[in-house]
């Protein structure tokens, strides 16, 4: 069973590469950013949706980058391990920079607003002024 998982990520993959004129590169920054907007989304109005969709896409990321050795193992290949740092790097760097604006945006706001809850912190920590 766990060998037809890592072959199935790696067919997902080569599929998304045809039918997408992007590079690999290319494809896990968008990939990573698409995914931290759902999660950012999802999470609405809640204090820490930032550090949350963060957690899911560095999960998603590593789950994929696991697979990527997995398959590359069961094939006789060499592990290459400067291309998963690399993948990782190229699909954490946005959501890194987007959870660290976000993250300052709310404190910033707490620290103007002492009496408001955490939620109504989140809500407004993005609000036009």
């Amino acid at each position: 069973m766990l060998p037809m998982l890592p072959d199935a990520f790696y067919h997902l993959k080569s599929l998304l590469n045809f039918l997408l004129p992007l590079s690999a590169d290319a494809l896990h920054v968008h990939v990573g950013l698409l995914l931290f907007i759902v999660a950012l989304t999802l999470m609405k109005g809640r204090s820490q949706r930032f550090a949350i969709a963060f957690g899911v896409v560095l999960a998603a990321c590593l789950a994929g980058e696991l697979l990527d050795v997995l398959y590359d193992y069961h094939a006789g290949n060499a592990l290459r391990w400067r291309n998963s740092m690399k993948d990782t790097v190229n699909t954490m760097l946005w959501p890194t920079i987007w959870t660290a604006v976000g993250m300052r945006r709310a404190w910033r706001n707490a620290r103007r607003n002492p009496g408001s809850t955490p939620d109504s912190r989140a809500r407004s920590a993005w609000a036009v002024r």
